[in-house]
Parts: C-alpha cells; structure tokens; sequence
C-alpha cells in the first residue's frame, strides 16, 4: 500500500502567511489539517508517486510564495 500522507512542521518563528494556511484547511479539508500549533498535515490524491511529488513541489512553492518577513 502507498503512503499518500505526510506533514510540513513549521518552526517556533512562522513565516508562512496564516492567512494562506487557513486558505488551505477551509478550501481543501479532506486534504490539508492541523496537527497542532505548529505542523501541517496532508493527504495528497494521487495515483502515483511522480504525482505525489508534483503536488508536493506546487505546495511547498505556494507556501515560499507566501513567506512573511525577511526572504
């Protein structure tokens, strides 16, 4: 069976918009969770691993497109 999870923890100082985390929970909350303050949680709906690691890498690009502070 393929794992289709994993998570994202954020460190003490977040600089990731939380308006955008939220964005993600409400739009897309069979995909996206909180796992606590500080960890994002996620199912990704794929079929494949290339794909998983598609929507990754879109993911992890969304959230550097929405940094706060310093870049």
């Amino acid at each position: 069976m393929q794992s289709r999870g994993g998570s994202i923890e954020f460190g003490d100082e977040l600089t990731i918009d939380p308006n955008f985390i939220i964005g993600l929970l409400s739009s897309q909350p069979k995909v996206y969770r909180m796992d606590g303050p500080n960890k994002l949680r996620f199912n990704m709906p794929c079929d494949s691993a290339k794909e998983r690691l598609e929507l990754m890498e879109l993911l992890l690009s969304q959230l550097e497109q929405h940094r706060i502070g310093e870049k």
